[in-house]
């Protein structure tokens, strides 16, 4: 008898085992959605193992969560036919390079260790939007070649700089983000293939000077954010001469002072808001910014962003 418990009890843990190794498949009808949910999994160059059947959604997202292994160009071969996101949060991989998926628009890896991007995304012509956050990796002239249908592309806490080698496909362009990433300049051909920006931020970098003509060629930008860097006083509005459509400027209260608003405001005649960070507030170039906006007769809007950071001016 006793033999047999111990039997049975092997048995329910074998398949308690097996289920927690599987990849979770969840649908939500109404939405024309379906999650595939893996956690904690050693990937292979074989098929995900999945609790159900995956359907036909207009969506099928997969999340990795803290998985090993390796993704390459055989891994999992009856999904990248459907699968249009995947997320990559907390993994660690010893080989990174998608397969080719047709559907695949949306790419995120965050928390993540990979041994690089160097060739890892030539396979996913498709994507649309692309985000990096918190990643050991460096992005690296030549990573982002052939994303021709790329729209977004965001890093956060990514090492990468700025050149018109690095973005040179990036033709479709509308929203760059690249944030507290040791940016340390952009050169001012960086933007010279990617006329269709219309919002660019670059907080929370190293950048101290952006050189004459970096945004000359960005005149559909509508929110430009530079406001946590190291830029000085006064703000250079000559970068602003091609910038009719700018709807939005968030710079670091320092570069406030001296700011020649007449011309600035002649340059972007759409420009409706100023953004600081909170703490800036209480500075006095702020204070003084918004006494010469009164006088000019002009409306103009501030937004604080909250954080945590010292004061800018």
């Amino acid at each position: 008898m006793l033999k047999l418990l111990i039997f049975g009890l092997f048995c329910l843990h074998a398949v308690l085992a097996d289920e927690v190794n599987k990849c979770r498949v969840e649908t939500q009808e109404i939405f024309d959605n379906t999650d595939i949910y893996c956690n904690n999994l050693k990937l292979d160059d074989k098929e995900l193992p999945l609790d159900g059947p995956v359907p036909q959604t207009k969506i099928v997202h997969v999340n990795f969560l803290h998985c090993t292994g390796k993704i390459d160009e055989n891994s999992f071969p009856k999904l990248r036919g459907v699968l249009t996101s995947m997320n990559i949060n907390g993994g660690d991989l010893e080989k990174f390079v998608l397969p080719e998926m047709p559907k695949l628009t949306y790419l995120e890896i965050g928390d993540s260790k990979i041994p690089s991007l160097n060739g890892a995304l030539k396979n996913a012509k498709n994507l649309e939007s692309v985000s990096f956050r918190k990643d050991t990796f460096e992005i690296k002239e030549g990573d982002l070649d052939g994303l021709e249908k790329l729209e977004s592309f965001r890093s956060t806490k990514v090492k990468v700089q700025l050149t018109k080698r690095l973005l040179q496909d990036l033709r479709k362009l509308e929203t760059l983000m690249v944030t507290k990433g040791r940016l340390e300049k952009v050169p001012s051909d960086a933007f010279q293939n990617n006329q269709e920006i219309t919002i660019l931020e670059l907080d929370d970098s190293s950048i101290t000077t952006i050189e004459p003509g970096t945004f000359d060629n960005l005149q559909k930008l509508d929110r430009l954010d530079l406001r946590s860097t190291g830029l000085q006083s006064p703000f250079d509005v000559n970068l602003t001469k091609d910038l009719k459509k700018l709807n939005s400027l968030g710079i670091p209260a320092r570069s406030v002072k001296g700011l020649d608003l007449k011309k600035l405001l002649d340059n972007c005649p759409k420009l409706f808001a100023f953004s600081f960070k909170k703490n800036d507030a209480s500075c006095p170039e702020v204070k003084a910014l918004f006494e010469e906006v009164e006088k000019s007769g002009r409306f103009m809007g501030v937004s604080y962003i909250s954080d945590d950071s010292a004061k800018t001016c």
